[in-house]
């Protein structure tokens, strides 16, 4: 460098009017991603730092950046992010408490489920959970002991990363049974195909459907035509698919998945026919609006008869109310449908009517 250049490079300097680029402060960049998968323990946050250590030259001027947020729709149930913090914060910052996963609580509630009279074969059963229609965000779970089915559950999850217990069922003929299905269309001679040959042909068997604990089918196509089948009895229903609700019911008021939740009282009742003396022919209808009023009358031992009418009236189903079973988050009215069958109350379809 000639000694004029020299001179002129200082004066640059000196002055403040260095042009070269810096080496940039700090810079710390998070960016939270949540992405939904079939459970929520896929849903993961993800969390860049970007850093470098700044030099004795000041940085120039830099357009402040903004925390990305991405989330995808959940493609079968609501995922719950749980951002991370870094840094100093991280100590002192408070931890949310981990939610149970679906297999947990599945497992939790067979567990108390099982020391009900009427429910003692879920004691070493094993199960197998199925997705239920579009826009459910649940599964039923069928319950096997051997070869043999036992009874079932239907779980929903909800927005806050936990599940709710929507009903659950003991017998040979549980909700969603692909057995029942198979016979069913046996009989009304949709089908002619061995069992084995059924059970892998996964477009002969249709849709799962729930809208609430009256209203569950099975909506099957066969080319042209769609039939309706009730996924509790297999009876061929006689309503159109535009017959069907539009909604599912409500998970509020549902036993969560948490370990303190349980049984704290139960009631249970001798089954009877409630066809026997058809009193929702002959009597008028109680005036039932709340569960502590049909609590007082089975405290009575009275035979009460549930009666819901379903699908614009097309459908009439009568059944023996057999007791109930009260958790510390919610109420569930025992029925007797080829077998105990308890069905959330505040889920009940609001065309019901109840019997004496």
């Amino acid at each position: 460098m000639t000694k004029l250049s020299a001179i002129i490079a200082a004066l640059i300097v000196g002055t403040g009017f260095y042009t070269g680029i810096p080496l940039p402060a700090k810079v710390q960049e998070t960016t939270y991603a949540a992405t939904a998968a079939a459970s929520p323990d896929n849903a993961a946050n993800v969390e860049t730092h970007a850093a470098n250590a700044a030099a004795d030259i000041a940085p120039a001027p830099q357009e402040p950046k903004k925390p990305e947020s991405v989330q995808t729709e959940p493609a079968a149930e609501p995922a719950k992010p749980s951002g991370t913090v870094s840094g100093d914060a991280a100590a002192s910052a408070p931890k949310a408490p981990a939610q149970p996963t679906m297999d947990a609580s599945v497992n939790e509630w067979k567990s108390t489920i099982a020391k009900e009279k009427g429910f003692e074969q879920w004691k070493n059963a094993n199960w197998t959970s199925y997705p239920l229609g579009p826009g459910t965000h649940g599964w039923v779970v069928i319950l096997k002991k051997g070869s043999d089915e036992v009874g079932y559950m239907i779980v929903q999850a909800v927005e806050d990363g936990t599940y709710r217990l929507s009903e659950y069922g003991s017998g040979k003929y549980p909700l969603f049974s692909l057995s029942t299905l198979y016979r069913s269309m046996v009989q009304q001679e949709l089908i002619d195909i061995s069992y084995a040959k059924f059970s892998q042909a996964k477009e002969l068997q249709g849709e799962r459907l729930y809208f609430n604990p009256l209203q569950a089918v099975w909506k099957v196509r066969l080319k042209d035509k769609t039939y309706i089948i009730d996924a509790k009895t297999g009876e061929l229903l006689p309503v159109h698919a535009a017959a069907l609700p539009q909604e599912t019911a409500s998970t509020n008021g549902l036993t969560k998945s948490q370990s303190s939740h349980t049984i704290l009282e139960r009631l249970e009742l001798p089954g009877f026919d409630p066809y026997e003396k058809l009193p929702w022919v002959k009597g008028k209808p109680l005036e039932v609006d709340t569960f502590a009023t049909l609590k007082s009358l089975l405290a009575e031992k009275q035979k009460l008869t549930y009666v819901a009418y379903l699908y614009g009236y097309e459908v009439n189903v009568p059944l023996a109310v057999t007791g109930y079973h009260t958790w510390t988050t919610g109420a569930y009215m025992l029925v007797d449908q080829d077998g105990p069958r308890a069905v959330h109350y505040d889920s009940l379809p609001s065309s019901a009517r109840f019997y004496r």
